[in-house]
């Protein structure tokens, strides 16, 4: 019968070829999902990626990510992942008289744990911890962070944000400290004054990571020296700005998407 309904939405037209709900067990464990209407609803309401994004989260595919979605999000409310997945609902981006329109973070705790455990050191820094929090309260107050949108000392975390949602790190933090410096988006294309430009905000008092390791400042020193191009990377689950290749980042999200499309495929026959 659900399947029936992905043949027959023209909406979900390429989902033909991307996904097989019998190989996700956790979307069993959605109880609201018990009601096939629910399904269509939530579904139907997803928007762009966020049907990709969603799936490849909660299948641990992808420690987190940040879906759009219309009146059907009011479900996931009723939703259960005991020990499993976060959602974080933002408050609505849009009121209509018939619909709200919601963006809202939904991560995968394991993963996410995964994240915080390697990256110690800039989370507890970016979020006004110690190193010596334990990963269980950083991730709690990471979900604060999430929701407010700053961290406790009422900065935008960006960086934070695109690691969280599994972006490479060096990038993400390049991706900060643009906009902490506030550079515009246009001298991306000078690549010679950008980096100038960056490399001269290390300097500034509202520099974003000063307390971090002498190791880790001269590491994003060096990751901005070595600038070639700036240039937008896109997959079927990863979309964020490249600034520097960082092979094993890089390798890992293009690998994610990849392995996402191979091993989702519609089973018209189940």
């Amino acid at each position: 019968m659900f399947q029936k309904f992905f043949s027959s939405n023209p909406e979900f037209k390429e989902l033909k070829n991307v996904l097989t709900l019998n190989k996700l067990p956790l979307f069993k464990d959605l109880c609201f999902f018990d009601v096939l209407r629910f399904k269509k609803q939530f579904l139907s309401d997803l928007y762009g990626d966020g049907i990709r994004v969603f799936f490849s989260t909660i299948e641990g595919k992808k420690p987190a990510g940040l879906i759009h979605a219309n009146c059907g999000m009011r479900y996931l409310n009723r939703a259960t992942y005991p020990n499993k997945i976060d959602f974080i609902h933002l408050a609505p981006v849009y009121e209509g008289f018939f619909d709200n329109r919601y963006n809202s973070y939904i991560l995968n705790r394991e993963e996410v744990f995964k994240l915080i455990e390697k990256n110690k050191e800039v989370y507890a820094n970016r979020l006004g911890l110690s190193q010596e929090n334990s990963t269980e309260y950083i991730y709690k107050v990471l979900k604060k962070a999430l929701n407010d949108g700053v961290n406790r000392k009422g900065e935008e975390i960006d960086d934070i944000v695109g690691i969280t949602l599994g972006y490479p790190k060096q990038n993400s933090m390049i991706f900060h400290l643009e906009k902490c410096a506030g550079i515009d988006c246009e001298l991306r294309g000078n690549i010679p004054e950008y980096k100038a430009k960056l490399l001269e905000f290390f300097n500034d008092e509202k520099f974003p990571y000063r307390n971090l390791s002498d190791a880790k400042i001269e590491k994003l020193k060096a990751d901005i020296k070595s600038i070639k191009e700036i240039k937008p990377f896109h997959n079927a689950i990863y979309d964020f700005v490249q600034y520097i290749d960082e092979p094993q980042e890089i390798k890992r999200v293009t690998e994610t998407a990849e392995n996402y499309v191979r091993g989702f495929r519609l089973d018209t026959n189940a």
